[in-house]
């Protein structure tokens, strides 16, 4: 089994220093892709082009109808979560229905109990809400599974995760991921292209393996729609789960989220588990969205739930066969090994 990260300082210098190193190589070796999206097509691991070659075409307005269920967990702060509503409720669903799980984890504030009430009186045909609250300390993977759990009675089609920090930007976008899920065969999880407020890059995908659980490369730099990896899905080693779809039946197929993993990393584990069950993960990087990152939690990781899933998945971390095996773990972003052939890429 692979020998799981360390916290301390020194293997943080020494990763800072590795990355620093790898990053110079890989710009002399790809100088007018390292800064950009693209370098991601460049480096492609064998597993990641043969998904890619079995991409089905996806029609956005015909297809059968879907039951999507949407979850929505949050404590408090209604700000953040009646901004994601308003902004799910400019979403053309075409003729999709909607179930939007209010997942209330004890909230306290006048301001969220008006709010929900509010939000409850815009049920309608197409789009209802229902309001879920448990009481209990924060466990996101845990308020998901009993969200599903006690939405039952809908039947979705879809299971629809969404952090109540985020905000749609396309009025088409729940379309495109609803038809993508629907249309794409074997498919696991899938996400889409989050960017902060600025409009800079916060996740493409979770690159697994990376610096200690996995990582979101491209972080921080230009959004450039024009470049071609934005131009069609790609398979992925995992999706973050501020943002997943999943087919309902897939998502009880791998029991949920593991309730083990009440702060972090449920989400790579999620997709570890659908790749274990022969599944692949997706991005529709066209879609963009907002996330408002973090607005509740700690942004320190947690090391006890991160040795948990080097515990439980070992050398499926570092050696993911949707990460190019030419790249640097130690790196946020990628680039290359230290002393991977160029030749070979």
């Amino acid at each position: 089994m692979q020998k799981r990260p360390s916290s301390s300082l020194s293997y943080r210098i020494f990763g800072k220093v590795s990355a620093l190193l790898s990053e110079a190589r890989t710009f002399c070796f790809a100088p007018s892709l390292v800064r950009t999206a693209d370098i991601h097509l460049l480096l492609q691991s064998p597993a990641q082009k043969t998904a890619q070659a079995t991409l089905c075409p996806i029609d956005i307005i015909e297809g059968p109808s879907q039951r999507i269920l949407v979850i929505i967990p949050f404590r408090d702060k209604w700000e953040l979560t009646s901004q994601c509503l308003a902004s799910l409720g400019r979403q053309n669903v075409g003729h999709h229905k909607i179930l939007v799980a209010l997942v209330d984890n004890g909230s306290v504030e006048k301001k969220t109990a008006e709010g929900i009430t509010q939000t409850l009186l815009k049920s309608s045909a197409t789009c209802e809400f229902r309001h879920l609250r448990y009481e209990t300390d924060f466990n996101f993977s845990a308020l998901n599974n009993w969200a599903v759990r006690d939405c039952a009675d809908f039947q979705a089609d879809q299971v629809f995760l969404c952090n109540n920090d985020i905000e749609f930007l396309q009025e088409d976008s729940l379309l495109k991921l609803v038809s993508f899920t629907r249309d794409q065969k074997n498919v696991g999880a899938v996400g889409c292209t989050l960017v902060y407020p600025d409009r800079k890059v916060q996740h493409l995908f979770i690159y697994v393996g990376s610096k200690i659980v996995g990582s979101h490369p491209h972080k921080g730099r230009p959004l450039e729609l024009t470049q071609a990896w934005y131009q069609k899905p790609r398979p992925v080693g995992a999706v973050t789960g501020a943002i997943t779809l999943v087919k309902a039946q897939v998502y009880k197929e791998v029991a949920g989220l593991d309730e083990t993993l009440p702060t972090s990393y449920q989400d790579v584990d999620f997709c570890l588990k659908l790749q274990a069950k022969g599944y692949v993960n997706w991005v529709v990087p066209d879609v963009v969205m907002i996330h408002h990152e973090t607005q509740t939690r700690s942004k320190e990781p947690s090391w006890g739930e991160a040795y948990r899933l080097y515990e439980r998945w070992g050398q499926v971390i570092w050696k993911n066969p949707f990460v190019h095996e030419g790249l640097n773990r130690r790196a946020e972003h990628y680039v290359l090994r230290l002393f991977t052939v160029a030749k070979r890429i």
